[in-house]
């Protein structure tokens, strides 16, 4: 696309502002309850990680040990990755 006369040319288009505004008011919302969305990603992991040991799952826990909450990746013994995906 070519440039509008805003920007030296470089951007064509207005500003979209609802998008913006809309954003910074996302963003307020997941910093000011990152403390309890952080607990709550934290218990769900220990949940299921607590489901595959009980379950008698030959797993390994990939990556480092400080992690984003949430973000699990795991390796099961004798598993295909393909295999494990629902059809």
């Amino acid at each position: 696309m070519d440039g509008g006369a805003q920007d030296s040319g470089l951007r064509a288009g207005t500003e979209n502002v609802a998008s913006i505004v809309a954003m910074a008011a996302a963003l307020k919302e997941a910093t000011d309850n990152m403390e309890s969305t952080n607990k709550k990603l934290k218990n769900m992991e220990e949940e299921f990680l607590g489901r595959l040991k009980s379950a008698d799952i030959d797993f390994i826990r990939n990556g480092a040990k400080d992690h984003v909450f949430g973000n699990i990746n795991i390796s099961i013994k004798n598993e295909e990755g393909e295999a494990l995906l629902p059809p």
